[in-house]
């Protein structure tokens, strides 16, 4: 009996017991997620990756780390308790027990809830079943009549896990370590506590979303940890959540989407030509700071001089206001939430076949650079299809940062050594830059702030010059090694946003944009029309010879395409053309605003709705654009959105 053991002789047992208690625990927990997980999925008529293939495998080992989290933060309460208790000699296993009852009963329970909440939705539980405030009752009467056998089989597994609790678990110590182990221990286990909860030590914390830095949605669905997940949000999803706040599509705009959709144009995806493409995402550059579009300052020479060069055109705006949105438009060629974004939402387990998706699946090489750590940014890039994510951890070499990472010249000599190692290869690819110089007011030493600093918006354009200086000795570079590769490339040139301003207008929207082709397939052309960044995903596509119809941007290779460029704002969503535009209050769908804009793209003149002839049409085009994209992003349904290059598709309702 323990009570009858000599105080050194205890004092090293209590060691021991404390040790193993806590091993124990964890491991029990880590086992219990994984089985009760491949469980769950087994239920499944279909999975996105076979469960015991090699992708299902590695999927189930690279989800271990989301596991392994949840097993250490359910474990913590033990491992505090026995630090408590164990120096007073008590026995705590029924209170272990217990917790470990309650324990398994939340990682089972979430994670069947979870596998029928993907069944009929097609993506995990983020904080959904805490936003639906009210229909509990209901939820819980619809899985017992439609999964009767996944509420019995979790029913199951846990009972059969508390018999194991209660009946097998060995809870007890016999070896007899020295009197330090306890604190050795304990130190220990609170760092790898750490470790799992935070997900590592790179830069940014572990999130949910971390299943997709795997580099394929279909394996991170099986990497996906739902007691993890759910407990997450649970304590924090509220401040990453996005509400859909746009009104539910009337019945003519539906009306019209069914027309729409049934008289589109076949996707064409599988007679692609093998040709590279190169994405620079220029961080936090306005349009308002180069002289071809505003006519103010002549910040961006280069850039201005490389666009008389290139296809742009008069105007572009940007969907957002983070690097997150920016991509998500651009490679995806769909809206963002209103006043929202996806990545680290709800919304961002849903499914998307976007540009890098496509082109990956069909045998490109997809990588994405950027200079700072890989965080939210990085790992967005893998949910949109990129395969390889690279951040300022992977660099050979050491330069000049900034706060953020580094500087766009690294940046740039780092992407050409990848451009390098990717032409060693048989296979196209996708490389996509984003730049950092820009996201910091950081010039090295020995250049000057050619605008001052003495202002927010003079030490920016100081920043953008030096900037397009980096750029300006890249392209050359970098054109110089494409002319080399036996594939054709064009080299798209967009900002991901823009950057703070105290001016108003469009100021905060309005981007720069360029592209243009190695063996000079794209014209050299400013189109006079105004564009959006969901244009640039269908013209590649189209250059490439494909097509998919869900893309809502069009091609800015047909000649018919008259222009149309749309953006949030809070509640309010812009739809425009070159010379004027609309508002839209997305809560009620009212026509809010009407406004001409001038020739620098980005002042505002608000005029009379009711005096302007092209009004209605805009806020027809505008209202339907948005309640249906808006509709299928939230229903998860965006592969089934039909847009046409022209507003031919508007007409119909006024003729039926």
């Amino acid at each position: 009996m323990l009570s009858y053991l000599p105080f050194e002789e205890l004092r090293n047992q209590d060691a021991i017991m404390f040790v193993r208690n806590t091993i124990i625990t964890f491991s029990l927990l880590l086992v219990v997620a994984v089985l009760s997980k491949c469980i769950a999925l087994a239920t499944f008529e279909q999975l996105p990756v076979e469960l015991l293939s090699k992708s299902g495998i590695e999927a189930l080992f690279f989800g271990l780390r989301l596991d392994g989290t949840i097993a250490a933060l359910l474990t913590a309460p033990i491992f505090l308790l026995l630090c408590i208790t164990t120096p007073f000699r008590k026995d705590i296993s029924i209170l272990i027990k217990i917790w470990l009852s309650f324990a398994v009963l939340w990682i089972i329970g979430t994670t069947f809830s979870d596998a029928v909440y993907a069944k009929d939705a097609s993506k995990h539980v983020t904080f959904e079943l805490f936003t639906a405030g009210g229909v509990e009752k209901e939820l819980f009467i619809s899985t017992i009549n439609h999964y009767f056998f996944d509420f019995c089989l979790g029913t199951l597994c846990f009972f059969a896990c508390t018999w194991l609790i209660w009946k097998k678990l060995p809870l007890s110590a016999q070896s007899r370590p020295r009197w330090y182990t306890g604190i050795v221990f304990g130190l220990s286990w609170l760092l790898i506590t750490v470790t799992f909860v935070r997900g590592g030590w790179s830069d940014a914390p572990q999130s949910p979303m971390r299943a997709y830095t795997i580099g394929d949605t279909d394996q991170a669905f099986i990497a996906w940890s739902a007691p993890y997940s759910i407990t997450y949000y649970l304590t924090s999803g509220k401040k990453y959540s996005v509400e859909k706040i746009t009104t539910k599509p009337t019945d003519e705009e539906l009306k019209q989407w069914k027309y729409a959709k049934q008289n589109s144009i076949a996707q064409n995806l599988s007679s692609l030509k093998e040709a590279n493409i190169v994405v620079i995402l220029l961080e936090s550059w306005p349009a308002v700071d180069s002289k071809s579009y505003s006519g103010r300052e002549n910040v961006t020479p280069f850039f201005d001089s490389l666009r008389q060069k290139s296809l742009s055109t008069y105007s572009s705006y940007a969907d957002g206001y983070r690097t997150v949105q920016g991509m998500f438009s651009t490679f995806c060629s769909y809206p963002n939430p209103i006043d929202g974004f996806i990545g680290n939402s709800q919304l961002q387990t849903s499914k998307y076949v976007c540009l890098p998706n496509i082109l990956k699946s069909r045998g490109w090489e997809t990588t994405f650079i950027q200079g700072s750590g890989k965080g939210l940014v990085g790992s967005f890039s893998q949910t949109l299809g990129f395969e390889h994510s690279l951040g300022k951890k992977d660099f050979p070499f050491d330069a000049v940062k900034n706060y953020w990472g580094y500087m766009d010249t690294s940046i740039y000599r780092f992407a050409l050594n990848k451009i390098e190692e990717a032409s060693q290869s048989t296979k196209p690819f996708l490389i996509t830059i984003n730049t950092g110089t820009t996201h910091d007011s950081f010039i090295p030493e020995g250049h000057e702030y050619r605008f001052g600093k003495d202002t927010p918006d003079n030490e920016r354009r100081s920043v953008i010059n030096y900037a397009d200086s980096e750029l300006s000795a890249f392209i050359p570079k970098l054109d110089k090694k494409l002319s080399q590769l036996d594939k054709p490339t064009v080299v798209v040139v967009v900002s991901d946003h823009t950057a703070r301003t105290s001016q108003g207008g469009f100021v905060k929207n309005a981007i720069p944009f360029l592209m243009y082709s190695s063996d000079g397939s794209l014209p050299t052309e400013i189109r006079p029309i105004t564009s959006s960044q969901r244009d640039i995903a269908p013209t590649l596509l189209d250059w490439l010879g494909g097509y998919a119809p869900w893309f809502t941007g069009h091609s800015l290779l047909d000649p018919n395409y008259s222009g149309r460029s749309s953006f949030s704002f809070g509640s309010g969503f812009f739809w425009m053309k070159k010379d004027h535009g609309i508002s839209i209050n997305a809560k009620t769908g009212e026509l809010a605003q009407c406004f001409n804009i001038g020739d620098n793209v980005v002042s505002k003149k608000t005029v009379n709705c009711d005096e302007q002839e092209w009004a209605q049409e805009l806020y027809k085009e505008g209202s339907y654009y948005n309640n249906l994209s808006q509709y299928h992003l939230f229903n998860g349904t965006t592969t089934d959105y039909r847009s046409k290059p022209t507003s031919s598709e508007f007409q119909y309702s006024a003729q039926n």
